[in-house]
């Protein structure tokens, strides 16, 4: 209802960009970042300037970035800009144009970028063999296997993310007893008193480091349950 910002314009100076997608920015809305798509020929710094209305006043910033040569970290970023140029060809189609006129467009993305659409799908066979068999041509198989190797790749972040977290948590220290002062022989050793109820502890694994409300609840409610038994058991005593 209300957005941030409206009349959105990007100007890019460098890098020789074309097949921009969306071709008209949407509005700004805040919480929502708004993403543009396109392809380029030249990489190195570029000038990329944004334009808008801004609570009715003009904004307009230049930001200087470096459009890298070969990124092959991101594979899926050239797939969301394929996916995104089937939706705008679509909805060019029906807003009076013919679909005849981008069919072929719109398979060619496709199956170059491993996408379904109203007019392409998917076949999932078991090896390379049952392809040569039913005569079906693998046009993506480069493009799987990239996609492998970045997947491979984002699972072993992950694996080091995690086994550095797994030193994170509270230390444990152990006192050492004063060895200065001889034991005596056959001395009673002192009881030590606790002014706290015995108490029984749960160990809850319900995933995740952080207590949620719904946790704390059950910890609260097993407390009150032991703190109650102790009661009941004390009278019983006396």
């Amino acid at each position: 209802m209300r957005p941030a910002a409206t009349n959105l314009e990007v100007d890019v100076e460098g890098g020789e960009l074309y097949d921009v997608e969306p071709r008209q920015l949407p509005n700004l809305y805040h919480g929502a970042p708004v993403r543009l798509y396109g392809r380029y020929r030249e990489p190195g710094p570029v000038a990329l300037t944004i334009r808008g209305d801004l609570g009715g006043r003009t904004f307009e910033r230049t930001l200087h970035i470096d459009l890298p040569g070969d990124e092959a970290d991101n594979p899926e970023i050239e797939r969301m800009w394929a996916w995104h140029r089937v939706q705008r060809l679509l909805k060019d189609a029906d807003r009076g144009g013919s679909r005849q006129d981008v069919v072929d467009e719109i398979v060619r993305l496709g199956e170059g970028y491993s996408i379904v659409t109203e007019y392409t799908s998917f076949l999932v066979l078991e090896n390379d063999a049952e392809y040569r068999r039913w005569k079906i041509e693998r046009r993506n198989a480069l493009r799987i296997e990239r996609d492998r190797k970045q997947q491979e790749r984002v699972r072993e972040k992950l694996a080091d993310l995690r086994r550095q977290s797994s030193d994170l948590g509270p230390i444990t220290r152990t006192e050492e007893p004063d060895r200065s002062v001889p034991a005596q022989k056959n001395a009673t050793s002192p009881q030590t008193v606790s002014s706290s109820p015995r108490s029984r502890g749960w160990d809850l694994d319900l995933g995740g480091g952080a207590f949620d409300p719904f946790t704390i609840g059950i910890v609260a409610a097993l407390g009150g349950l032991s703190a109650a038994a102790l009661r009941r058991r004390s009278r019983d005593d006396r």
